[in-house]
């Protein structure tokens, strides 16, 4: 089963999309902040992250810089209403796979998933050659 950690510091929308994602078959980890989800990050490996960018105390970016300083590789998807194209490049910089604004159409995210996840296999499929 595909393990999803999402990190987003509104509890309805946090709650919202955790009911999606487990309706569609993931198991789902859910973190309030970025503290919280480096936490969890410490007993769970999940296969993808959405990872919201306007939190308190760590920003999704902060938060983002963190999981990677740690050799965490997971896929990354930023959800998030900053979505201009300069938000997106620091996304990216930071080392995000995608970037899908808020608010989120169930189509659009669950075909970000999908990409993100089937590109990052081939990812590491072809590093191991």
């Amino acid at each position: 089963m595909v393990k999803i950690l999402c990190v987003d510091d509104d509890p309805e929308f946090l709650r919202i999309l955790g009911r999606m994602l487990e309706e569609k078959g993931y198991e789902v980890y859910l973190a309030e902040s970025g503290k919280k989800a480096l936490e969890i990050l410490k007993n769970v490996s999940p296969d993808l992250i959405l990872l919201d960018i306007m939190m308190p105390e760590l920003d999704g970016w902060e938060t983002l810089k963190e999981i990677r300083s740690t050799g965490n590789k997971a896929p990354v998807i930023m959800i998030t209403i900053m979505y201009a194209i300069e938000d997106r490049e620091k996304s990216f910089e930071h080392g995000a796979d995608a970037h899908v604004p808020k608010p989120i159409k169930k189509v659009q995210l669950f075909k970000t998933i999908e990409w993100v996840l089937k590109n990052s296999a081939r990812r590491r499929s072809l590093a191991n050659h």
